[in-house]
């Protein structure tokens, strides 16, 4: 009866877009010859475009995206292309890398060869877009992974740079090269703040079970809206006076790139399926997608002791609860599980005695004795 509100900057909702408007797959069955070089058509996302750099350190070898690249300062070396057509906030990825050169052969000093994936692209200033990648660390001669914005520490601009020693070593891996593949998986989500993570493995072994990077910019120093996946190149390998290797060319190749929303977790059993009241009872959850869960529910009642085994099965100390069923629910990055009856924990209460007729009997034993009480259904044992 009073009319409507007046409208004011107070009550505007924000709609942005989000994952599955960036599905990407690119498997790189094709070839694009060097010059004039890039990356051609990827077999899912559109026409991949040269933002920065140069287009013969790029091509397509039929199985692989290739980068060749000449060492230089990061801001001169990197290449980054994009999938203009796409657009997302939130994303999983997915790809394979190898390091066709040994860069500990050179004996640099400093900086590395890197490969990763591009997110949310604005542009190619320093707080133009967010990238995950994985790094052949000149100091250690181990893998690192890293998340950071375009700005990699330069003077004057806000540094978003998080990365970490993973002990891999490619040349104990792969002692007579080429130096891979290793499988790379990498997860972006949220705005204001967002939060990342990482992992890498050797192909052909076991995935981690957790993530070896997580992350989050609190300060906001990438972008906070959606924007389309891309991905990025970079040789920085430098001498210890200073000098860069720019007479040595790192060539990486990619392959099996995949982009694409971050799965729901769905459970589809617990156990056991049941335990008492007061809580302590060692569970088994299995299902999918379940890696990077952040918790895990009874009911409405967090879970304690919450450890991923791998992507398919987690388990959890379930908390106290009342007598009856509820749903177990895993909370992780792509949301939280759905409810069904294969998902559900019964609490049991602890049985009480209320009276037992007779209540004396010979010493010999023998006497049969009635137990009142509550929750006796189930007695293993008197």
């Amino acid at each position: 009866p009073g009319g409507t509100s007046a409208t004011s900057t107070a009550d505007q909702f924000l709609y942005q877009t989000q994952s599955g408007s960036a599905n990407v797959s690119d498997s790189f069955a094709r070839t694009v010859a060097s010059p004039p070089g890039g990356w051609g058509t990827a077999d899912v996302g559109g026409t991949w475009t040269l933002q920065k750099g140069v287009a013969t350190d790029e091509s397509v070898n039929g199985s692989s995206g290739v980068f060749a690249i000449p060492a230089n300062v990061f801001t001169t070396s990197e290449q980054v292309l994009d999938l203009p057509g796409t657009s997302t906030l939130d994303y999983q990825a997915s790809f394979d890398v190898t390091w066709m050169n040994n860069v500990d052969s050179i004996d640099p000093t400093y900086g590395g060869v890197l490969a990763g994936v591009v997110a949310r692209f604005q542009n190619t200033g320093v707080t133009g877009y967010y990238r995950m990648s994985a790094l052949w660390d000149a100091s250690t001669g181990d893998l690192w992974l890293r998340v950071q914005n375009p700005c990699g520490g330069l003077a004057g601009c806000n540094n978003f740079d998080v990365d970490i020693n993973t002990g891999i070593n490619p040349t104990q891996d792969f002692p007579d090269g080429p130096y891979g593949p290793y499988e790379v998986k990498a997860e972006i989500v949220g705005s204001d703040p967002t939060s990342f993570a990482m992992k890498i493995w050797k192909v052909g072994t076991a995935e981690p079970a957790n993530w070896m990077l997580t992350t989050t910019d609190t300060n906001n120093w990438g972008p906070q809206v959606a924007g389309p996946v891309g991905f990025r190149g970079s040789d920085d390998l430098e001498m210890a006076n200073g000098s860069y290797f720019t007479n040595f060319t790192s060539q990486v190749e990619v392959n099996n790139l995949s982009i694409s929303s971050i799965p729901a977790p769905t459970v589809t059993s617990v156990s056991p399926s049941s335990g008492p009241s007061a809580g302590g009872t060692s569970v088994t959850i299995t299902g999918t997608n379940l890696s990077g869960a952040s918790a895990v529910y009874f009911g409405t009642a967090a879970a304690t002791g919450v450890s991923v085994v791998n992507s398919t099965t987690l388990t959890a100390t379930s908390p106290a609860g009342t007598s009856g069923p509820v749903d177990v629910t895993v909370t992780t990055a792509g949301g939280t599980s759905a409810i069904s009856t294969a998902d559900q924990f019964s609490y049991v209460s602890a049985p009480t005695v209320a009276g037992v007729a007779p209540t004396s009997g010979p010493v010999t034993g023998g006497t049969s004795v009635t137990i009142t009480g509550t929750n006796l259904s189930g007695a293993s044992a008197v």
